[in-house]
This record gives C-alpha cells, sequence and structure tokens, in this order.
C-alpha cells in the first residue's frame, strides 16, 4: 500500500522537475538530454487503481487530489521518448524552427527564401508531433484520462467576437499578420533588455512576490515588441502562482495538473499590456501616449487571441485525412491569410492545454473586472490586490471561488466570459 503523503511528495518534485524540462528543451543541447525521469511509483496503472480502489470507500480528499496527477504523470512517463523527439525536431539540418520563424518576423526578411526553411524544417516536427498525439490519445485512452474536444466552443466564439475588431486585408502575406502581433509600434518605455530583476522591480511596493523562490533561470523572450514584454509578465505571473504554495499542506491540495489558477495568472499578467494605467504609472508614459500604446497592444491582441483559436480548433485535424488542406481554410479564416499545411501543428505549436490556456485568458478578464471595481484601475499596483491574489494562490482547490455571476449554470458562466473578453477589448481599442 502507498503511502499518499509520500506520492504527494514524489509528485511535487517531478512537478517541478517538468517545468524544468520545458525550459531545457528550449536549446539544442537540453532537448537531447531526453525527457525527465518520472518514478513508475507516481505514474502506473497500479498506482491508479489503487488509489482509485482508496476513493471509493470516501474521505481521502488526498487520494482524490492524487488521481488526476498520477493520470497526467503515466501519459508524460510512457510518452517521453515522444516527448523527446518532438523536442529534439525543432532543431533540424535547416535551422532552429523558432529561429527561422523569428527571422520571417523581421520587416527586411526576404520572404520567400525563409518560408521555404520553414517549410523545410517543419515536415520532421510535423510527424514527431504526429506521433506524439497517436502515443498521447492511446495511453490516455487506457488510463480513461479526458482529452476530447476541450475548449472547442470557446474558440469558436473568440473568432465570431473578435471579427468585427479583426483587420482582415490588413496584411499581404501570412508572416506579415505574425509580424503585426509582435506589437512593435507600442515601444515607448520599455528596457532595452529584460531581466528578471526589472521584471520584479514592477510589484515591489506590496507583498506580490516577497519571500518566493522565483526560477532564476527562465528563459525571458527577446525584447521584439510589447508582445515580449506580455510573455515576461505573464512567466512572472505563472511562476509567482506555482511558488506560492502554503508550507505544510500537501501539493495536491493546492495545485492540479494544467492548473487553472496558474494559467489564469500568467494570463491576467500578461494583460498588463493592456491597461493604460500601467504604461502611465510604471513605464512612466503621459496618459495620452499611455492609452495610445495600449490602443496598438489591443490590435495585436485580437491576433493573438485568433492564433489561440487556431490552435485549439486545428488539434481536430490533425489526424485527418484532408488535415493539411483543412488547416489553410481554417488559418485563412482565423487569420485573413492561409498558412501553408505543412505548418499545421507546428505554428501554433500544438499542445495538449491549448483549449485550457484560451479559458485561461476568458478568466482572466473576468478577473480583471472583479480587481477593477475593488481595487481601481492601478489594482496591480495596489498592496490590498497583492494580499488577496495570495490569499488564493495559498487555498485549497476544492475552496476557490468560482469565477462568474454567483449562482449561474455553466452557459451563463461561458457567456460571462465571452463577454468579458469582447468587453475588455472593447475598451483598450476605443478608451
Amino acid at each position: 500500500m502507498n503511502d499518499p503523503f509520500e506520492l504527494d511528495r514524489l509528485v511535487a518534485k517531478t512537478a517541478v522537475d517538468l517545468r524544468g524540462e520545458a525550459r531545457r528543451f528550449r536549446s539544442r543541447e537540453g532537448a537531447s538530454e531526453g525527457s525527465t525521469i518520472i518514478p513508475r511509483r507516481i505514474s502506473s496503472k497500479a498506482t491508479l487503481d489503487e488509489l482509485c480502489e482508496l476513493e471509493a470507500r470516501g474521505g481521502f480528499p488526498l487520494v482524490s487530489a492524487l488521481i488526476p496527477w498520477v493520470r497526467e504523470l503515466t501519459v508524460l512517463r510512457v510518452t517521453g521518448s515522444e516527448r523527446a523527439l518532438v523536442a529534439e525536431s525543432a532543431f533540424s539540418e535547416h535551422g532552429a524552427i523558432a529561429d527561422i520563424v523569428r527571422a520571417l518576423l523581421s520587416p527586411t526578411a526576404n520572404l520567400d527564401v525563409l518560408e521555404g526553411a520553414l517549410r523545410a524544417a517543419a515536415t520532421p516536427m510535423r510527424d514527431a508531433l504526429r506521433r506524439h498525439e497517436e502515443r498521447v490519445n492511446e495511453a490516455s485512452r487506457l488510463i480513461e484520462r479526458p482529452r476530447g474536444e476541450a475548449g472547442v466552443g470557446l474558440a469558436e466564439r473568440t473568432l465570431a467576437l473578435t471579427e468585427a475588431l479583426f483587420d482582415r486585408d490588413a496584411c499581404r502575406r501570412w508572416p506579415h499578420r505574425f509580424s503585426a502581433a509582435l506589437a512593435s509600434d507600442a515601444a515607448e518605455g520599455w528596457p532595452v533588455h529584460l531581466s528578471p530583476r526589472w521584471l520584479a522591480s514592477l510589484f515591489d511596493r506590496g507583498e506580490l512576490l516577497r519571500g518566493l523562490r522565483l526560477d532564476a533561470e527562465a528563459p525571458l523572450p527577446t525584447p521584439l515588441g510589447a508582445a515580449s514584454f506580455a510573455r515576461a509578465l505573464g512567466l512572472l505571473g505563472e511562476m509567482a502562482a506555482f511558488a506560492d504554495r502554503p508550507t505544510g499542506t500537501p501539493f495536491a491540495l493546492v495545485r492540479m495538473p494544467a492548473d487553472p489558477l496558474v494559467m489564469r495568472r500568467a494570463a491576467l499578467f500578461a494583460s498588463l499590456v493592456l491597461e493604460p494605467a500601467f504604461f502611465h504609472r510604471k513605464l512612466g508614459q503621459s496618459r495620452s501616449v499611455a492609452r495610445e500604446q495600449a490602443r496598438r497592444v489591443a490590435r495585436a491582441a485580437v491576433v493573438w487571441l485568433r492564433v489561440r483559436a487556431l490552435g485549439v480548433l486545428s488539434r481536430g485535424l490533425f489526424a485527418a485525412p484532408q488535415g493539411a488542406r483543412d488547416f489553410e481554410e481554417l488559418s485563412e479564416r482565423a487569420l485573413g491569410r492561409a498558412l501553408p499545411g505543412v505548418l499545421m501543428g507546428v505554428l501554433p505549436r500544438l499542445s495538449d492545454h491549448d483549449g485550457a490556456a484560451l479559458a485561461s485568458i476568458a478568466d482572466a478578464c473576468l478577473e480583471r473586472e472583479t480587481l477593477r471595481r475593488r481595487f481601481d484601475e492601478d489594482w496591480f499596483d495596489n498592496p490590498r490586490c497583492h494580499e488577496a491574489l495570495r490569499h488564493e494562490h495559498q487555498q485549497l482547490v476544492t475552496e476557490r471561488p468560482t469565477l462568474g455571476p454567483a449562482g449561474a449554470d455553466a452557459e451563463a458562466r461561458e457567456l460571462a466570459r465571452s463577454a468579458a473578453v469582447s468587453g475588455r477589448l472593447d475598451e483598450a481599442l476605443h478608451e
């Protein structure tokens, strides 16, 4: 019989290690090292069956909290070699895919040459992604881990609600659409170089980060525009929410796989680049410049949302016989220009948690409305808001508040999420 508390300690350590794996896989050397070693004790059907049997007897909160972790880690362990191959495939004889994409976004890029290089580099990655997806589906089916169509409805609503805000004819070719999404025209006030110290200094008035051990080795994006700083702020929010856990409480009781709280906090802090008050208070811009900068970011954010929706909707095409052709049609609907079918799963990158990430953006918009009502437009700089956020970080998963209208059913909450996203963009574009 496994001791649930010992299992929980192993789960916590492995969860931290897996976050390091994601960082390591960003380099060719790290990808070649292979995937994280996940102990069988927390990643086997035998352990899962034992926990499910204990749960059936009732009254074991930690056991119930461990079950989704064992399911998640089991799939990750048995698909570790495929996951490592996907990471390795990002670095081919044609160059690193990330480097090619970055070069494509340059105003002086030779699009024909670089797009050809990207197509060639994408082929082995798409094949690796397909094998990984097949293995994940098989493993998930064997241990009854849900997958399916998570986020499809929200992705369709996202495309619908942003259609009126989307300039479909603004770009001649598809790389120009991604270049516009960098929000490089909203460059005033940002530092030349991104650093963990500068990010942390943005929130030094309160208790938001005090005492937390953040990942000092987490790679920060290259500053290419306001989008890069949004990603960095999102990473800070994610690290803070993951690290800010109560001591003495079992890990599985306060954090979940693909934790909605951690993902929402990342989206909330990434969305600070849509706040004129943030530009005014933190970057020292005048109010008029801050409003214009936020409008420019909002135009790019429309594209960010549509790219995220494209990623969710393209998952269902990945294994289809005509998937590449359908992906081209879908990408034209989402972005106004068709992406080559060979990029399906590569750009945007296929992820098991695309639907959850899109939902976290909607939830962050809902949360931001609440925070503004309670703490005013400069909520992000309010020490009392910092305390409230940290209080939520410390709560048990089962005690977290439900976002959306009190007492509302699932459909009403979904409508509230969609309205929050639409309202957030309208406000930023027209304030």
